[in-house]
């Protein structure tokens, strides 16, 4: 059960962006269709927002760093919803070969420039199957219609004994 915490009157005049009263957790009203998620992100990504700060590439290279003992021989780490890359950039940086999911055809091809194995869209049962050492979900799960599947999703694409890791954002930070 939510409570309305603001309406979202750019796209839909029924959206509103609801707060749990258990956890707090902000969520939208209306889940986005995939031919609606293809839509926006299509353009979401641009050469200005492609660029990760320093501090950010640095943050993100302590966070992979600890990831090293989920290493094996297979060395991948899978980031579902990878967005400007930042995350695999460091991954990469750390010498893990890189797989990632996302809807921006700007990223997706960012991604193959790269040499990453890239999907864009949502993921089926044989599109990126692993099995991965690590499996990132890094501020995505907020934007999927269904956070369950997706986590059940990537735990799938996981070897036994690798590392599922998310985030989510923090509607009381300072960044919020």
């Amino acid at each position: 059960v939510g409570i309305p915490l603001t309406k979202d009157n750019s796209t839909n005049s029924t959206q509103q962006y609801l707060t749990c009263i258990k956890c707090k957790s902000i969520f939208a009203s209306r889940k986005a269709t995939h031919g609606e998620l293809l839509a926006h992100y299509s353009s979401y990504y641009t050469e200005e927002n492609l660029e990760i700060p320093d501090v950010a590439k640095n943050s993100l290279a302590k966070t992979v760093s600890t990831f090293s003992k989920f290493r094996t021989s297979n060395n991948t780490i899978c980031d579902i919803g990878f967005g400007a890359g930042a995350l695999l950039e460091a991954a990469e940086g750390l010498y893990w070969k890189c797989v990632g999911s996302e809807y921006s055809a700007d990223a997706i091809a960012i991604g193959r420039s790269r040499g990453w194995e890239v999907h864009q869209g949502d993921l089926t049962s044989k599109d990126l199957t692993g099995p991965y050492d690590v499996v990132t979900i890094i501020e995505t799960l907020e934007h999927v219609q269904d956070p369950r599947e997706l986590l059940l999703s990537a735990s799938m694409r996981l070897r036994s004994g690798g590392l599922l890791y998310g985030t989510t954002p923090n509607a009381g930070s300072i960044n919020a």
